[in-house]
């Protein structure tokens, strides 16, 4: 079963029916802060999850977009994925580009069991498309080098702007992933949010702290 996430604006409806007729099994909105009330919502054919960007927030899971401290948010926020990576302004080198991501990255989200996204909203500035595609590129060659698991999503703000699960997987192929990657990382946001769902269930707050009575 695949996933998209994507940022709603009071459109929650529109996304829903889109993910339907793409083929999705669910959708996960994602908010800048508390997850809306989605009690209204339902579908007979996409299972409707939500998540957000702030680590204090409940919600199914925990996106946080890159920035300058990465490493810093890696190790000790209560994070479940980083996104964006490749959109940090800083100059290719000579050698290998600036994709955000480096082996010390890669062995922190590893460890602490951080999913890596790729978004498909990265690559819809046409003036800045190239270079984030090389920067992807590479740093899906750094995640199955140093085994970090990855996801892809959307992170689309219109239902125009979704793709099919099979468009994602024909395009993350040619961007290196073999396909079973991809049909992977297109199942990691629900295959997470199953996992935290059942930790809260035992009274696991994150993967270490336990909440007692």
């Amino acid at each position: 079963m695949f996933t998209d996430v994507v940022v709603p604006n009071k459109n929650e409806g529109k996304f829903a029916e889109m993910a339907e007729k793409l083929g999705y099994g669910s959708i996960c909105f994602l908010y800048s802060g508390e997850p809306r009330p989605l009690e209204n919502l339902s579908t007979a054919n996409v299972k409707i999850y939500s998540g957000s960007l702030h680590p204090a927030a409940r919600g199914g899971i925990i996106f946080i977009k890159s920035s300058g401290d990465d490493r810093h948010a890696l190790e000790n926020l209560p994070v479940d994925s980083m996104f964006s990576l490749e959109e940090n302004q800083g100059r290719d080198f000579l050698h290998h580009r600036a994709s955000g991501l480096n082996h010390i990255l890669c062995d922190i989200a590893k460890k602490n069991r951080r999913i890596i996204t790729f978004t498909l909203a990265s690559l819809f500035p046409q003036k800045t498309r190239p270079l984030v595609i090389g920067r992807i590129m590479q740093n899906i060659r750094l995640c199955r080098k140093y085994k970090v698991e990855t996801a892809i999503a959307s992170f689309a703000k219109s239902p125009y702007q979704m793709r099919s699960p099979h468009d994602i997987i024909s395009l993350f192929s040619t961007l290196g992933m073999h396909p079973e990657e991809a049909r992977k990382s297109l199942q990691s946001v629900e295959k997470r949010i199953k996992e935290n769902q059942k930790r809260k269930e035992h009274g696991f707050y994150s993967e270490n702290i336990q909440v007692l009575d």
